[in-house]
């Protein structure tokens, strides 16, 4: 992820050949003609980068003599596109009210702050970069009606002020879930003016979108300030919803997901995914439109190896594990089935389930194949999943085997395989 954030770094602070040198020149790319230069002088910034954007029009000859969308992200370069935003009379409303003292990233997820997901694989990825490479990160995130009358003012206070000790500046917006597509469509627009607004006050390096309603937000905001982004792409939700019978293939939301999806895979100036597999399918365009891969980085889901225990006194039956949500992604019956099978061998045998909020559902599975007396369910936070892991002899996660589990990378798989136990995954 370092490396990524290096990259659109560079990409954002270093022209293309051939261009002008950045945003503090007012001189076009060397050979432009006149008119070039009083589009530049005249024309609002959105149409500007909405001509640029489309690649139908080439650049007069000169120091930019390729067309426009054919920088190395297939986008103008960012260093012009942000000269010409910048240009503007509207841009210089959205121009920064004051600079950053500190390198600084938004970073943008459709996830509450108090899922255990964004503990996991946000906090401690944006902790550890701040740690290593001293990067500063406003987060956003969207927080449901519930999730903050659970936790109360208070608790939200306290998550705000632990976050800011980590180098993460953290605000919210309210999560809309009814009805789906207008709600969503509404959290993209107050997330997108949302963005502006931050941008307005700090100008970033750059917009990290934690998958795809992110993106659009960072893409929309994008083509208004001049500033990239970079798509972090968590899996094709949209085949997944499919695949576990959520939507049919037939269905507005399904066609419309799929029609945005390949514009903010183009429009993104660096693209991040979870497993070699899936970068191989965007190569070759196995289910989906084919696109050059080399934006594409792999970044499969990870866990901070140093919170798990070297060693731990072992436990004297043999405890299988399973650690995370079920969600429509895990075949709990099936590993119920293989404990049951395992248990007619060896009477010993336990099962321990870290989970939250799907307790019920367990026990009644478990209760069906007579395990419930075996089974320990807890609901653990975050820090104490190490130490509840080292008592298990092996680990369990069974995955349905779908299209869009090819773009997966499981959680509770990262946390078992981080400590000794995944040997026997």
């Amino acid at each position: 992820m370092a490396s990524v954030c290096r990259s659109v770094t560079e990409l954002s602070a270093s022209p293309e050949p051939g261009c002008n040198e950045g945003v503090k020149s007012h001189t076009p790319c060397r050979g432009w003609n006149a008119r070039w230069q009083w589009l530049q002088l005249n024309l609002p910034a959105w149409a500007i980068s909405l001509w640029a954007s489309s690649g139908q029009r080439r650049a007069p000859s000169g120091g930019c003599n390729a067309n426009i969308m054919d920088c190395p992200v297939r986008r103008p370069c960012v260093s012009a596109y942000t000269s010409v935003v910048r240009l503007s009379p509207r841009s210089r409303r959205l121009k920064s009210r004051r600079p950053a003292a500190k390198p600084h990233v938004l970073y943008v997820s459709y996830n509450s702050a108090f899922d255990p997901l964004v503990e996991s694989q946000v906090v401690s990825y944006l902790h550890g970069l701040h740690q290593q490479h001293g990067l500063e990160f406003r987060l956003i995130t969207f927080e449901p009606t519930e999730t903050l009358a659970r936790v109360g003012r208070a608790g939200t206070e306290a998550m705000r002020v632990r976050l800011r000790t980590v180098g993460i500046t953290w605000s919210w917006l309210p999560y809309h879930k009814r009805p789906s597509l207008p709600a969503t469509l509404w959290d993209i627009v107050a997330g997108t003016l949302k963005l502006v607004r931050e941008i307005r006050r700090r100008l970033p390096l750059f917009i990290h979108a934690r998958s795809h309603v992110p993106a659009a937000m960072a893409m929309l905001a994008g083509r208004l300030t001049g500033v990239p982004f970079l798509f972090d792409f968590r899996g094709t939700f949209a085949d997944a919803y499919v695949d576990f019978g959520h939507w049919s293939p037939l269905s507005i939301k399904y066609r419309v997901t799929k029609l945005v999806e390949p514009v903010l895979l183009q429009a993104a100036h660096q693209i991040v995914v979870l497993t070699e597999r899936f970068r191989g399918m965007l190569a070759s365009g196995d289910g989906m439109r084919p696109m050059d891969v080399g934006r594409v980085t792999v970044i499969p889901c990870c866990v901070a190896i140093q919170e798990y225990p070297a060693e731990t006194a072992p436990e004297p039956a043999f405890i299988f594990c399973f650690a995370g949500s079920l969600g429509n992604y895990y075949l709990l019956n099936e590993m119920l089935d293989f404990v049951a099978a395992a248990r007619c061998l060896d009477s010993g045998v336990r099962l321990l389930v870290l989970n939250r909020n799907e307790h019920e559902l367990i026990r009644l599975e478990a209760d069906k194949r007579g395990l419930l007396e075996i089974c320990e369910i807890k609901a653990v936070e975050h820090h104490a999943i190490p130490a509840e892991l080292a008592r298990a002899s092996a680990g369990l996660a069974f995955l349905r085997p779908t299209f869009s589990m090819q773009a997966a990378s499981p959680v509770s798989y990262t946390h078992l395989r981080a400590h000794e136990t995944g040997r026997n995954l």
